[in-house]
């Protein structure tokens, strides 16, 4: 174990010399004395006569006397002609917008997004006209050939390994 402190000679706290033998009698004579603050040293502050008598008054008139405000009628002309431009650049906006999104403007990647993270064949099924079962799945037939051809460039080897 590494003892840092064992090179360390003093505390380096230093008190006057017999500070807590006269401490004692020090502090009970101050408490006795009639007049205890009395060895205190001024604190350097002086309040003029009067003061908190008459400062209420001098607060009162000073803010009494409102500074003048110049208004500024550039700044005035600037904010209606921003008003202005925005109402137009709205109103454009507004009436040229297309009525309609059709099918085809929508980007593919978006629509697989779409399907991959909101999808839920329960808010389909009231769509879907006719009683489906799950027989109807199981009837469909492939033919080899484009099976195989999906399997062969979908698919890799390790795909196809049982575990």
């Amino acid at each position: 174990m590494n003892n840092t402190l064992k090179h360390i000679k003093h505390t380096g706290f230093i008190a006057p010399k017999d500070y807590f033998k006269s401490f004692d009698k020090a502090l009970l004579q101050q408490i006795d004395d009639k007049n205890p603050l009395t060895q205190t040293n001024p604190h350097g502050f002086e309040v003029p006569e009067n003061y908190f008598t008459q400062v209420d008054g001098k607060v009162l008139k000073a803010i009494a006397h409102s500074p003048k405000v110049l208004t500024l009628p550039v700044l005035k002309k600037a904010v209606y002609a921003t008003a202005i431009a925005a109402s137009m650049v709205l109103a454009l906006v507004i009436f040229t917008q297309k009525s309609q999104v059709a099918f085809g403007d929508l980007e593919t990647s978006a629509l697989e997004t779409y399907i991959e993270q909101n999808f839920d064949l329960q808010d389909v099924a009231p769509l879907i006209e006719g009683n489906m079962t799950t027989t109807g799945f199981y009837e469909v037939t492939f033919s080899e050939e484009p099976l195989d051809d999906y399997i062969l460039n979908h698919t890799s080897i390790e795909d196809l390994i049982p575990e």
